[in-house]
């Protein structure tokens, strides 16, 4: 699956803050102080385990699929779970108010492709909107494949001036077409150029892509073209697959080789005005760790902005910049969820998976989203998956890494990545 599902977009927001000047991190965000010191939490059982996230509950962000239907059939694509029966107009309403009344930070409405019921996607973003007026820090926008865009909706989305939007754009053309399939390059282009007509494309739009053994080749030549046409805000998550034997799963030493071609890139052509942003999460853990060994990212270098998030920037002159956006730690339930189009509460990863009934809870049983959330941290749902996280996770610490070189990390990958 692709990393760091959960955030939406990855703009500065506020002024960064370096994690070493805060003299008590741990008052100061709790949330934060355990991501940046997850190679410690991840020695507790269980019990104490989710005990410190409960303590921590601070939910921040949502995604929401506000219908199951999408147009494409992408190669990278995770979602496994279809719902029989999506929600009705008046049963998503009432979803969308428990989740404006849970206080959060931002809201990312995914679909599966919104813009196939755009009246539905039209009324979300104007109740947004209406919240944004009482709340002027929320922020709120969508994630697409854009090619079914009509000046129309343009113009609408112009007035309601959402605060991002994702756009999925998995490189130069031919690549796309491979993943998405032919001619869906030129569409997802060609509108992208509506949006230019109502929307600011420097801090608004930001171009989405997976990482992948097919994306990756030709990644650095992507951003070179786009942004000759003025597009300089690029997000990427890296394909990294549950299951062994995935041709598009990236291993260390490709994730590191498309790194350093990119850095290459920014440098080489003076691009201006760039912004990169690599999000891993826990599934790139090994990753994280190769990348501290080899000093692509320094944790004495750690910074936050007004999300309370873990970054790490690389600056380059004119500018430009490649961002690090870290979870080593699962953000389920406490920090971040997802709801499906059924109304049902999950984290990222559960959406993958063909038993995701059984793996996520009905929104509307429950009476608001903050009893909801800790109902599944602390259920068989939330212990099943983060015994599973610590399982894994608890071999895989920095210190564990003192004594061996990347190449080492490298060659374990095929057992444990």
């Amino acid at each position: 699956m692709p990393a760091g599902g959960g955030s939406c977009e990855c703009g500065l927001q506020g002024e960064w803050i370096p994690i070493k000047e805060i003299s008590k991190l741990e008052s100061f965000d709790r949330g934060l102080y355990i991501q940046s010191r997850w190679s410690e939490f991840i020695k507790l059982n269980i019990k104490e385990f989710l005990s410190v996230l409960s303590k921590a509950y601070d939910l921040r962000e949502v995604t929401v699929f506000i219908n199951n239907m999408c147009n494409l059939k992408c190669r990278h694509c995770y979602i496994a779970y279809t719902a029989a029966r999506p929600y009705s107009e008046e049963k998503w309403f009432n979803i969308l108010e428990k989740i404006l009344n849970a206080d959060v930070n931002q809201l990312g409405i995914v679909g599966t492709e919104p813009l196939l019921t755009p009246d539905l996607l039209i009324k979300t973003l104007e109740r947004c909107n209406e919240y944004r007026q009482e709340k002027p820090a929320f922020r709120f926008g969508l994630i697409s494949n854009l090619t079914t865009l009509t000046e129309g909706i343009a113009e609408r989305l112009g007035g309601i001036r959402p605060s991002f939007f994702n756009i999925s754009l998995d490189g130069i053309e031919a690549v796309h077409d491979q993943v998405r399939g032919n001619g869906n390059f030129s569409k997802t282009f060609n509108n992208l150029f509506l949006l230019k007509k109502y929307f600011d494309l420097h801090d608004k739009i930001f171009l989405l892509t997976t990482w992948s053994t097919l994306t990756c080749p030709d990644y650095p030549e992507f951003i070179m073209r786009m942004s000759e046409k003025g597009f300089s805000q690029y997000v990427v998550s890296p394909y990294i697959a549950s299951m062994t034997g995935d041709p598009l799963s990236l291993n260390i030493a490709k994730l590191l080789n498309t790194i350093e071609k990119v850095y290459e890139t920014i440098e080489q052509r003076n691009l201006k005005d760039l912004t990169v942003c690599l999000k891993l999460d826990y599934m790139s853990l090994r990753a994280i760790h190769a990348l501290i060994k080899e000093g692509m990212v320094v944790e004495d270098e750690f910074v936050t902005d007004d999300t309370r998030r873990l970054f790490y920037v690389k600056n380059f002159p004119h500018n430009s910049k490649f961002i690090y956006l870290l979870y080593p730690i699962p953000e389920n339930y406490w920090k971040a969820v997802r709801i499906g189009p059924d109304g049902r509460l999950s984290g990222c990863s559960e959406m993958f998976s063909p038993d995701y009934v059984n793996r996520s809870i009905p929104l509307e049983k429950y009476v608001d989203l903050k009893s909801a959330c800790l109902h599944a941290l602390n259920s068989r749902i939330g212990e099943s998956f983060f015994s599973e996280y610590l399982r894994r996770q608890k071999n895989i610490t920095c210190a564990s890494y003192e004594n061996i070189s990347v190449d080492d990390i490298i060659m374990s990958e095929a057992v444990n990545f």
